[in-house]
């Protein structure tokens, strides 16, 4: 399964985990925000329950030693991994389907491309597609999922 196509021009490789980073969300693959952790931190997922019932999730760059258990401190799950976007599942929650089409970058026009902190789920048989151009002198990118091209001779 395809995740996350960079774009060496685009997006320069970096060593730190490239990890799924949002607050009070109802299961943790439907996060679309990234963030880049610090050395020394992982990929995680926290569950927080609530007394009626309902179970919500935060989900980013946990400090390494935060991870060495699965409980917090309050007695809810924390999971922890070490790949980019692992934190999609965790603490009993289903993470990306297996028939999925890419995940992309998805920013409107930034002028830096590595600030670019929004992703979006393809469909099957679409594909990431970055373009920049010039606007009022400023180099201006942007990202989304496409329909593959079909090129003629």
């Amino acid at each position: 399964m395809l995740l996350v196509i960079f774009f060496s021009f685009l997006f320069p490789a970096v060593n730190c985990l490239l990890c799924l980073q949002c607050s009070g969300i109802s299961q943790p693959r439907h996060c679309k925000t990234v963030v880049q952790c610090d050395v020394g931190e992982e990929c995680g997922v926290e569950r927080i329950s609530f007394t009626n019932g309902q179970q919500l999730y935060n989900v980013g760059c946990f400090v390494t030693q935060e991870c060495a258990g699965n409980i917090t401190a309050s007695g809810e799950c924390r999971e922890c991994c070490g790949k980019n976007l692992c934190n999609a599942q965790g603490c009993g929650e289903p993470g990306y389907p297996d028939t999925m089409g890419p995940i992309c970058y998805n920013c409107p026009l930034p002028t830096n491309p590595s600030s670019c902190s929004s992703i979006e789920f393809c469909e099957v048989g679409q594909v990431c597609e970055y373009d920049f151009r010039r606007e009022f002198g400023d180099l201006v990118y942007s990202g989304q999922c496409a329909h593959r091209q079909v090129r003629t001779k």
